[in-house]
């Protein structure tokens, strides 16, 4: 237990930094993902960290658990979401920093472990899909074709996780973008919604950015950087 507490001190002692650098020193209130445009920083601009379940103890039988008994050994999970502008090794260094200063092995026995949970080794690959132009000219043609509908584009990382992933990791670039201006973010809250009007007008975005891509010459889509995974793959 000592170890396993030890470990998530380390844990939220980090949660506290990515939080200060997100919104400055002190208390906050509201939902991190309402964090006002003029800060320098999104909640996707750090990597967020939540120990989401502590597990320990001595099964007693009947749903409880013996008192007097000390656990051979404890579990707890961390729910991490790395910004892209921190790369998975420099985490896992860090995880693997946290087990040994935390760790009390004796003769081989105890210490501090940890796992990933999820497919495969998808954790150790940083995937992201870059908006200079000269490595993927594509994005520019979305920002144009964005701009037809009268709306600047503000590059941002997504606080979240989202399927695109699965997208990047194959080597294709892949953006985000929802046309829902002026509306409250209500991501997951129990009443999210959306204005009709809002609705309508996003439609009308998508039309005239999907016709504008469309006319993007093939040779033009496919080109890319020198190490950009998506252009063999777009040329096939």
């Amino acid at each position: 237990m000592e170890q396993i507490i030890g470990i998530s001190q380390r844990a939220l002692e980090f949660r506290k930094e990515q939080k200060d650098l997100l919104h400055g020193e002190g208390k906050h209130a509201g939902c991190d993902h309402a964090v006002a445009a003029k800060k320098k920083k999104t909640l996707g601009d750090v990597t967020s960290l939540n120990i989401t379940t502590m597990q320990a103890g001595v099964d007693a039988g009947n749903g409880s658990f013996a008192k007097n008994v000390i656990p051979p050994v404890a579990k707890a999970t961390f729910d991490i979401r790395i910004s892209p502008h921190k790369s998975p090794d420099e985490m896992k260094a860090l995880l693997d920093g946290w087990c040994q200063e935390c760790s009390k092995e004796k003769e081989g026995v105890g210490g501090i472990t940890w796992g990933y949970i999820g497919h495969g080794n998808d954790y150790k690959v940083h995937s992201t899909t870059s908006t200079d132009t000269k490595v993927n000219p594509m994005y520019q043609h979305f920002v144009d074709g964005v701009k037809l509908s009268g709306i600047e584009v503000e590059p941002a990382v997504f606080p979240a996780a989202t399927d695109s992933r699965f997208l990047r990791a194959l080597g294709i670039r892949a953006l985000g973008f929802s046309p829902m201006r002026n509306s409250e973010i209500l991501l997951h809250e129990y009443n999210e919604n959306l204005d009709v009007s809002v609705f309508e007008e996003g439609l009308e975005v998508y039309v005239k950015l999907i016709k504008h891509i469309a006319t993007v010459p093939i040779d033009e889509k496919a080109r890319g950087g020198e190490n950009d995974g998506a252009t063999e793959r777009l040329k096939a």
